[in-house]
């Protein structure tokens, strides 16, 4: 795969999506982040580019959901995109941050969602990369983990809203990266 991550916002999110794929790069993954990656989609077809990246190419998507974003119909192509491919995977590659009470009917409404209200990027960083490391093993041939000594495994999430709001100190440094203990 070409990208670790893609991040799918709406304009109105950049501040806080800038903020998520700068920690996430501090991390080592290979991120998607539109404004950071001009070179990848200028003089291309956007329909086409956005659907390779996020259907394709990632092994992983951010969902930044408010209001904005479930009114674009660009939000609306790469969440399609992302969801495609989540259904052709054997693994859940879309991770759902919201703003606010924003859902969209195209996502299951059991699925667990992460509330941005209640959780920094800092803080979704470090759940992005779990949900990195736990990729199964058995999608090996598309993925090439990071860090070679991370113990990949299936671990599904359960299906409730995440408020990961709290202490993480413990393994969140200072800039964003993430501590191993």
């Amino acid at each position: 795969m070409k990208y670790d991550v893609a991040i799918s916002y709406a304009s109105e999110q950049t501040q806080y999506a800038s903020r998520l794929a700068d920690i996430l790069k501090r991390q080592g993954l290979n991120v998607f982040f539109a404004p950071k990656e001009q070179s990848v989609i200028v003089g291309e077809n956007m329909a086409g580019a956005f659907n390779d990246i996020f259907r394709k190419q990632s092994l992983l998507t951010v969902l930044l959901i408010s209001e904005e974003y479930i009114g674009k119909d660009w939000t609306m192509q790469e969440l399609s995109a992302a969801l495609d491919r989540n259904n052709s995977v054997d693994y859940c590659c879309i991770i759902p941050i919201t703003f606010g009470r924003a859902r969209t009917p195209k996502l299951d409404p059991d699925i667990a969602y992460i509330d941005a209200d209640q959780s920094n990027p800092a803080e979704v960083a470090a759940i992005v990369r779990t949900k990195f490391r736990n990729i199964p093993v058995d999608n090996e041939s598309e993925i090439t983990p990071k860090d070679s000594s991370a113990h990949i495994q299936n671990n599904p999430y359960a299906h409730t809203v995440i408020n990961v709001s709290g202490d993480f100190s413990g393994n969140v440094g200072p800039n964003g990266t993430i501590i191993n203990r």
